[in-house]
């Protein structure tokens, strides 16, 4: 990531939009569990879901690394 990019990380307080993303996306991981461990959900479907389930949640690990990472570099808190 460019250092520009990664500064946009670096906030200060609370921030209404990462916590909006940060929400957003865990719904979105407890919709695809859920879709993936529903009984009706069978095969190439639950698989489908499971792995969307884990590209999500390595998606959001991702995004709390780059605001460690930031954080660090740029002092934010």
């Amino acid at each position: 990531m460019k250092p520009d990019q990664l500064e946009s990380f670096a906030f200060d307080g609370e921030n209404k939009l990462w916590n909006a993303i940060l929400a957003h996306a865990s719904d979105c991981i407890q919709d695809e569990v859920e879709t993936a461990i529903n009984r009706e959900t069978t095969g190439e479907y639950r698989i489908h879901a499971a792995g969307r389930a884990e590209a999500l949640n390595d998606f959001l690990i991702s995004l709390h690394q780059l605001r460690d990472e930031a954080k660090k570099r740029y002092g934010a808190g």
